[in-house]
């Protein structure tokens, strides 16, 4: 099995041991059986201890027929949060995603304000450490002047590096969700956005 890198992400990406006028067309990485099952497994017990809480309260809950909730909707939330949401690391909002499904968010990123950028990508699940890389990239590479023009190769080599992380599952972020966040969040901050 393997993961496809979004498009966008491969576009970004530059690969330096290449020769310059080749261009990434397609990238992935591949995914071990052990890590499908490990999710599966996470997704079905989280599901079982949500269900089992609602009748540990509520023994009749599913056995309704008339249409009316015997569980309150604060004690479903209360359970949800507490057993879906519980130890989540990572946007929880782009967990969601299809027709039909509408997400907003606030982004609030000032433009060349570090410290700004710094705290979205913490609250988005980034180390301390891989935020301090950022940083260094943008110090060292030079600002793009338009929204058509490219990062600097140590921008987007530190964005190859989150998506690899991604695709492996050390950031609990979706490859195509790493990729939009990540490039949107760069933009803003260098205003070209």
């Amino acid at each position: 099995m393997r993961i496809m890198w979004p498009g966008e992400a491969a576009s970004i990406v530059r690969c330096t041991n290449v020769a310059p006028h080749l261009t990434l067309v397609e990238a992935w990485r591949h995914v071990n059986k052990s890590a499908i099952i490990s999710v599966l497994s996470t997704v079905r017990n989280r599901i079982l201890n949500f269900a089992l809480e609602i009748e540990s309260t509520h023994p009749d809950a599913g056995e309704s027929t008339s249409g009316k909730l015997r569980v309150s909707n604060a004690e479903i939330d209360r359970a949800f949060q507490q057993h879906i949401t519980q130890n989540f690391h990572g946007p929880v909002g782009a967990v969601a995603s299809g027709p039909g499904i509408q997400q907003t968010a606030t982004v609030n990123i000032h433009q060349r304000d570090f410290d700004s950028l710094a705290s979205y990508l913490k609250e988005n699940g980034l180390t301390e450490s891989d935020i301090s890389d950022l940083q260094t990239a943008i110090k060292e590479d030079p600002e793009p002047k338009s929204a058509s023009k490219a990062f600097g190769e140590k921008v987007a080599g530190w964005i190859g590096k989150m998506l690899a992380k991604s695709a492996e599952g050390v950031w609990k972020v979706g490859t195509d969700t790493a990729a939009k966040l990540l490039t949107d969040a760069i933009k803003t901050h260098y205003g070209t956005h």
